[in-house]
């Protein structure tokens, strides 16, 4: 009987392993899953690390995953979209990683693996950018330096208390490098909060600063002081809101007397008489009593009169004294005729060629005072009508040897005429002028 049963054992046996065999000849053979290759490594900022992979035939790929170490920590990340970046995020900034890379196929049959070189990753946009700035005090302000080479869209908030105030500037970069001027900052020590926000990230990096603007009251002074120096007088003009004193003093080789001014204003002030010299220099000299803060500031200018070379009389309505007394630079003058009482006024003159300018120049006779309006007449060429540039009033119109300055809109014209409509300012009708001219303002 045993031996029966051991025959009967040695049969199923066999025929177990005769259709194992015949099963293996009929199933094919196992698809290798391929091994990873042109896969793009790049690191980004926060600690990220960016994956793109090539096409992916998806009939032989299932599946990969990326394996590196945190630490002590062995981790992985598996991906299942090839078509679509894979990203770690959550590394140590600045740190060194390397990976393996190991796809698997619809068996879950492992590719080789493709182990990577050491990637670096970086750290945050906006600490990097922040760190990257500089500050550096300019009259009445600061100036801060930044660069942005990260090519992330920055917000970047100025925070800061001065002269008594708090402000807030906002500036966005997208560029490698920027400037940010924070103005209107007196002489006080100065803490600005700086932060670097980066929207897409939600992230934000702060720092405070500290610094000392340069003298408000001294700088802006320096900065607006303009002039304009017309016959022989120079017009100084500045600017000063911060409303603290500041000392000014002017001075020219072209003037015998020294001016000195005590500003807390914006003003202007009149300063001559020029005693010679077509050009004119001069210094100014500002001064802050309180922090001693010194500048100076030089101007230098030509007579903006226009000169009168070639210039001849178009016609007036009378005489007394002679018209072209007007155009010989001396104390002579012309007057309109005694004894006769009609309005309007006038003298015309011919100015040889087009001339360009925006102001009339009146010099008062000694005789008869001039008159308190003025309409002014242009016309570029003799064969064209009169054009009325409007009433004026005339400045200092009762002081005799007077210079006056017209403000005129901005003309080209080769004749003027100037005309008084109504009486003088002693109520009659007689007009005189010793010169008449036009200027440019420079």
């Amino acid at each position: 009987m045993k031996t029966i049963l051991k025959y009967i054992c040695i049969l199923a046996l066999g025929c177990s392993l005769w259709s194992c065999s015949k099963e293996t000849e009929l199933r094919e053979p196992p698809i290798s899953t391929p091994q990873p290759e042109g896969v793009s490594i790049t690191a980004d900022y926060y600690g990220k690390v960016r994956f793109s992979f090539p096409e992916m035939d998806t009939d032989l790929v299932k599946y990969g995953i990326i394996f590196y170490t945190e630490g002590e920590e062995k981790k992985e990340l598996k991906v299942t979209d090839f078509s679509q970046d894979a990203v770690l995020s959550g590394l140590n900034y600045n740190a060194a990683y390397s990976f393996r890379i190991i796809y698997y196929g619809q068996t879950d049959r492992p590719s080789k693996v493709l182990a990577t070189s050491e990637v670096v990753t970086k750290g945050s946009a906006a600490l990097i950018t922040l760190n990257a700035m500089s500050v550096a005090p300019i009259v009445g302000g600061l100036k801060f330096s930044f660069a942005n080479e990260t090519g992330r869209e920055l917000k970047i908030t100025f925070k800061y208390s001065n002269n008594g105030q708090t402000k807030e500037e906002v500036t966005t970069s997208t560029t490698v490098t920027g400037v940010v001027d924070l103005t209107n900052m007196v002489q006080d020590p100065t803490e600005v909060l700086v932060t670097v926000i980066d929207p897409a990230e939600q992230v934000q990096e702060s720092k405070t600063f500290s610094a000392t603007p340069r003298g408000l009251t001294v700088g802006q002074i320096i900065q607006s002081l303009t002039a304009t120096y017309l016959n022989k007088e120079v017009t100084l003009r500045w600017s000063n809101t911060t409303g603290r004193e500041a000392n000014i003093v002017f001075s020219s080789e072209n003037i015998a007397n020294n001016l000195t001014v005590t500003s807390s204003a914006s003003e202007s002030v009149k300063f001559g008489p020029v005693t010679s010299g077509e050009t004119v220099t001069v210094l100014a000299v500002v001064t802050d009593p309180v922090s001693g803060e010194k500048s100076e500031k030089s101007l230098t200018f030509r007579n903006s009169i226009l000169s009168r070379t070639g210039w001849s009389i178009l016609d007036f309505d009378s005489q007394q004294s002679l018209a072209t007394d007007v155009l010989d630079g001396l104390p002579s003058y012309w007057h309109t005729q005694w004894g006769t009482v009609r309005l309007p006024r006038y003298i015309s003159l011919n100015m040889a060629a087009q001339r360009t300018f925006d102001g009339l120049w009146i010099k008062s006779s000694s005789a008869t005072p001039g008159p308190a309006k003025v309409e002014i007449f242009v016309k570029k060429n003799s064969s064209e009508p009169w054009e009325s540039l409007g009433y004026y009033p005339v400045p200092r119109a009762t002081i005799k040897n007077n210079d006056q300055y017209i403000i005129l809109p901005l003309t080209t014209a080769q004749y003027i005429r100037v005309q008084m409509n109504e009486q003088n300012v002693i109520n009659e009708t007689h007009c005189s002028f010793s010169e008449l001219g036009v200027f440019k303002i420079e």
